[in-house]
């Protein structure tokens, strides 16, 4: 189980860079972003794992050990062909994109701010 940890880890970056070149796909629902996502969150230089959870309801939940109290929440919707996020704890919004292709998927986050960034692969 660390083995697995510790290889999401250090993996988790490149997966995103590998997807990064995939065009980003229009948000027509939140279908396409529903389920559980793992990688790494970015903010201030520093890197932290990352665990978020999307329902089909729109709420989101997410498990960033190492930031505050570790445990985030909110909403996310559909504006304008994107998928758009609110915070609860600090009010924050941002922006999820959705990149596929050659068999990947990979689902990156970007604060209004652009203070935290992430990248993250469906759970397996």
């Amino acid at each position: 189980m660390i083995r697995a940890i510790v290889l999401a880890w250090i993996i988790g970056p490149f997966a995103g860079s590998v997807a990064s070149a995939q065009p980003p796909q229009f948000a027509t629902e939140l279908v396409q972003i529903v389920g559980t996502w793992q990688g790494t969150l970015t903010t201030r230089g520093q890197h932290y794992p990352i665990t978020l959870t999307i329902q089909a309801n729109g709420s989101w939940e997410s498990v960033v050990p190492g930031i505050g109290t570790g445990h985030f929440s909110g909403t996310v919707r559909v504006v304008d062909g994107e998928f758009r996020y609110h915070t609860n704890e600090n009010g924050i919004d941002g922006t999820y994109t959705l990149r596929e292709g050659d068999g990947t998927r990979v689902l990156e986050l970007l604060n209004d701010p652009h203070t935290t960034s992430a990248s993250m692969a469906p759970k397996r």
